[in-house]
């Protein structure tokens, strides 16, 4: 019996040796084992200390749980597991920002999926110290749970209900809450913080799952600016979700249940007419947060009135709270600004944004306001806007017509490119081309522009470019292949500086500048010969043959009044077969309230060839009453004078007088080119002239002799052959052949179509046979045949002459 009993003592040594050893090294045992078990979760034991009391009672004077997340320590912990009670003096929670914790592959990631146990113990916490990043100021809070009811006394209110494993309750509260606790980004209006909300939550372990009713209305501002800012009017109506995990520091909304309704928009610098009466905010997946990042997948925003427009936000992710992508679609479809298709994305961060419209269309059928109406407008448009490359748009625009009051322009199309590095200077560069532009009675066809606009933000422009014009129809005037190249500034809507030259096919040019609200047309000295091919389409029998032109005209926006003066300097041209030589004129003119007046101003011509000779004509330029007239018309003919009294330049008929001062008789007698007939003496005569678009006519005209002449007829075959078919008048014909007259007087007639009726009256005496004559004669010609012919022989003269040389 000795080795039993012996055994059993050494058994009972062994064990109650261990037990000792075990207690006194109870708290890093436990320590060791709760860190094993915490590892998983990211959690360690910070400080432990551990007393056991009689009747059995545990109790932990002090624990510490330390996580990267949250910090807990707890005072006075007592738990009498006889009757399942636990009471807390202090437990204080600090939530700190940190990395988020992601558990590992091996995890077991079900430990996180605890619930709460089916019969709990009675809980009294005296003293519950929450602190949090999240949070304004701590809370401090006390905690009583009973029967698996929890109540909640303190900053905060609240009664939940515990059972299987999950503790619920509702809350009706105040925004003004949150605004209170809550680090929020923004203060919140005074009806939004004091609308109640009726809350439901249900926390299962480390989660809470919350769902809120809400039925909130109010105004809101929204600053722009410092000096703009939109407002509106808030329409929430509805229930949203939060889903919240306290350790894994994350949280998921579930607004799909929520719309925003934006009501009755304004904003400054914006006009009514373009902002919707109501926008609505949607968003159809959840919104993920954690501390770095918020995310959802799709938001919309849309406006079923005015713009009938759709805005998508897709893969929204905000990190830090400062790093924002997404990626957008846009689509407006507006009654009256036409429809606009828009994809593209959106990068922000610190140190700078993207922003890109990779895809955009935007189309109108129709747009009429005021004095500007478009039509059938198609754009496609490229952009990207960075902070360190700046901005970059391209486009092309295509549009059926525009009319600006009188101004017309068909089928035009642009190629656009825009690019600013600093997005407050930028260069526009542009190609245009206009089938047709119709102002009027004036036509240009096929208008071809290349352009560059170099400016900034102020609106201060430097503007250079080219136009070419394959041609324009101006009343009368035909021009082709016109080129223009301009160059101006812009320092603002009153400060405009314009130059434009333009040069012609013939090589006619010629500036126009503009200076804010006045033009100037200054045209250079030059040939005249560069006007031929304008003339030529004009007046296809006109050609200018020599001398200068010049040109200058102002023309004022403001008052439509133009002045300005044209000088042609010894020009000589050819019409048909008439000629003049050395014309000179410079005249001087205003236009104002559509009247014309023209400072009266000397016009010379040199030389006049229309089968009669006109020399040194000299006549006064000028207008009276709006109508452009010539006086005091002089100039010499047949070696005498001519003289004719005011002509009105206008196509109605109009009756001057012709004077006639000492014609020399034998020059018109050399008209009609007969050989063996001189005579001399001199003419002057007063001629009815009715002047009109169809031509010229002379009604009872009077002509006479202004002294003594003579008439010898020798040789002359058709005279000759008068007296010879009329022998019983030979002795009167033969007076003629030696006539001193002293009286010579005619009436003259002269028909539109050029038929000359001439009856004369001539009185003499033949010296040599003594006797007195008076003598009746008429002759009827077509004096415009006539000068026909005498200009065609001078032409076959000079040719025959040319051809000698």
């Amino acid at each position: 019996m000795a080795r039993p009993v012996k055994w059993t003592v050494f058994f009972l040594l062994f064990t109650l040796v261990s037990a000792a050893i075990a207690w006194n090294q109870r708290v890093p045992l436990l320590r060791a084992w709760g860190n094993a078990y915490l590892k998983e979760q990211g959690y360690r034991i910070g400080c432990l200390s551990i007393e056991l009391a009689w009747p059995l009672t545990l109790k932990l004077p002090r624990l510490c749980l330390i996580s990267d997340s949250l910090d807990v320590q707890a005072e006075d912990l007592v738990y009498v597991p006889g009757d399942n009670q636990l009471s807390i003096n202090k437990l204080a929670i600090n939530h700190k920002r940190s990395l988020v914790y992601i558990p590992s592959e091996q995890s077991n990631n079900n430990a996180w999926q605890w619930q709460l146990p089916a019969v709990l113990p009675s809980v009294r916490i005296a003293d519950l110290h929450i602190d949090s990043f999240w949070l304004k100021n701590p809370l401090q809070l006390k905690l009583a749970l009973d029967s698996n009811l929890l109540n909640i006394e303190g900053d905060w209110q609240a009664e939940l209900q515990l059972s299987d494993g999950r503790a619920q309750g509702e809350l009706d509260w105040q925004p003004a809450l949150l605004q209170d606790s809550l680090n929020l980004p923004m203060t919140l209006p005074d009806w939004l913080a004091q609308s109640h909300i009726i809350s439901r939550f249900d926390l299962d372990g480390p989660r809470i799952y919350t769902r809120h009713k809400v039925n909130i209305s109010g105004p809101l501002n929204l600053s722009l600016s410092d000096k703009e800012q939109c407002n509106t009017y808030l329409v929430a109506h509805g229930e949203f979700g939060l889903s919240l995990d306290i350790v894994m520091q994350s949280a998921i909304i579930d607004f799909s249940q929520l719309p925003l309704t934006f009501q009755a928009l304004s904003c400054d610098g914006i006009a009514k007419e373009y902002i919707p009466e109501q926008l609505n905010l949607v968003f159809q997946r959840d919104i993920n947060l954690t501390p770095h990042l918020i995310s959802t997948s799709l938001v919309e925003i849309n406006d079923a009135a005015l713009w009938q427009g759709k805005l998508f936000l897709n893969n929204v992710q905000l990190l830090q709270g400062s790093e924002l992508s997404l990626d957008y679609q846009l689509s407006l479809n507006h009654k009256t600004y036409g429809q606009l298709q828009s994809e593209g994305r959106v990068d922000w961060h610190p140190d700078g944004y993207l922003l890109q419209g990779m895809d955009n269309r935007f189309s109108l059928a129709r747009f009429i306001d005021a004095d500007l109406t478009l039509q059938t407008l198609q754009s496609q448009f490229t952009f990207q806007m960075e902070q360190v490359q700046g901005l970059q748009l391209d486009a092309e625009l295509i549009i059926g017509n525009v009319s600006h009051k009188n101004l017309v322009l068909e089928a035009l199309s642009s190629q656009i490119s825009v690019v600013s590095k600093d997005l407050k200077r930028f260069i526009l560069n542009h190609q245009s081309k206009v089938a047709k532009a119709v102002s009027g009675d004036i036509q240009l066809n096929t208008i071809q522009h290349k352009g560059q606009v170099d400016g900034d933000i102020s609106g201060k422009l430097q503007i250079s470019g080219q136009t070419e014009l394959a041609s324009a129809d101006i009343p009368s005037v035909n021009l082709q292949g016109i080129k223009i190249s301009h160059k101006g500034t812009v320092q603002s809507s009153s400060a405009l500086k314009f130059g434009h030259q333009v040069m012609l096919p013939s090589g006619l040019t010629f500036d126009v500048a503009q200076n804010s609200r006045q033009l100037a047309l200054t045209l250079p000295v030059q040939s005249a010969l560069r006007l031929n091919n304008i003339i030529a389409r004009t007046w296809p029998q006109a050609k200018l043959t020599g001398g200068n032109l010049a040109a200058y005209v102002e023309y004022t926006l403001s008052n439509d009044s133009l002045n300005g003066h044209i000088k042609l300097d010894n020009l000589a041209m050819q019409y048909g077969d008439y000629k003049l030589t050395g014309v000179s004129l410079a005249p001087q003119f205003t236009f104002s309230s559509d009247s014309l007046q023209v400072m009266p101003d000397k016009i010379n011509i040199k030389h006049a060839d229309t089968g009669i000779e006109l020399n040194e004509i000299v006549a006064t330029f000028a207008s009276l009453n709006g109508e452009l007239l010539l006086s005091d018309i002089r100039g010499n003919v047949f070696d005498g004078q001519f003289l004719l009294d005011n002509v009105v330049l206008k196509p109605e008929p109009q009756k001057v007088m012709l004077t006639l001062e000492n014609l020399d008789s034998a020059k018109i007698l050399a008209l009609q080119a007969q050989s063996g007939i001189d005579v001399q003496g001199r003419i002057e005569g007063s001629l009815p002239l009715t002047i009109s678009a169809s031509g010229a006519l002379i009604d009872k005209g009077k002509v006479k002799n202004s002294g003594p002449g003579y008439l010898r007829i020798q040789n002359n075959a058709a005279f000759e052959s008068l007296k010879a078919s009329q022998p019983q008048m030979d002795s009167a014909l033969g007076l003629l052949q030696d006539l001193q007259f002293s009286q010579l007087t005619g009436d003259v007639s002269l028909a539109e179509d050029g038929w000359l009726d001439l009856a004369m009256n001539i009185k003499g005496r033949n010296p040599t046979k003594k006797q007195d004559i008076n003598f009746n004669y008429t002759h009827q010609e077509n004096i415009l045949t006539l000068l026909k012919a005498l200009r065609l022989g001078e032409s076959v003269k000079q040719k025959v002459q040319q051809g000698i040389k």
